[in-house]
Formats: C-alpha cells, structure tokens, sequence
C-alpha cells in the first residue's frame, strides 16, 4: 500500500492517507467527471485534444490523451449492459407496435 505523506505545516491533521488498491496516484478522476467526459466524447463529439484543453480552461486540469481514452473505455464498459437492455426494450416495443 502506498501513502501520501502530506508535510505537517500543511495540514497539521493528515500525516499520511492510503490510497485505494486500484487507484492510480495522479491519475484517477472523479466518477462525476468520469461521466462527463464520456458525454461529451460519445454525444458531444468532442475530439480528446479539445477535452484536454476545456478541462485545462474550465478547472486548472491538466490530463493526458491516455487517461482520457481509457477512461472513455471504462465509462463504455460501464454503460453497456444498460445500452443493450434499452436496445432490446425499443425494439420489442416498436414490433409490438408494428403487429398491433
């Protein structure tokens, strides 16, 4: 397990933190903004580049092409198994629709 040590004239209340097992030090991103950028890559079309500089615009953050690509591929894998059950109930519905 790695820590964090944070220097005590800083936060004189947190000497170390733990991070999570699956946790990339500096690389990780909230779920919020996880969720975002996977709206505005697949519905807003915005290419990686033009995310890297409104994230850099709007927040002060700096992210790399990698990180956003694969955390494209995570929101992706996330969403799918919702993507095909409304797949499925659209299609049901619209050949109900068309025998009724």
């Amino acid at each position: 397990m790695s820590h964090l040590s944070i220097p005590p004239d800083l936060n004189p209340y947190l000497q170390t933190a733990d991070w999570a097992g699956d946790m990339v030090p500096g690389q990780d991103i909230g779920v919020r903004l996880q969720a975002f950028l996977g709206w505005i890559n697949n519905y807003g079309h915005l290419p990686y580049e033009k995310q890297q500089e409104m994230l850099w615009e709007l927040g002060g953050v700096e992210i790399g092409v990698g990180t956003l690509v694969a955390t494209n591929e995570r929101v992706q894998q996330a969403i799918k198994a919702s993507i095909t059950l409304v797949k499925q109930l659209v299609k049901a519905d619209t050949t109900q629709r068309s025998r009724g």
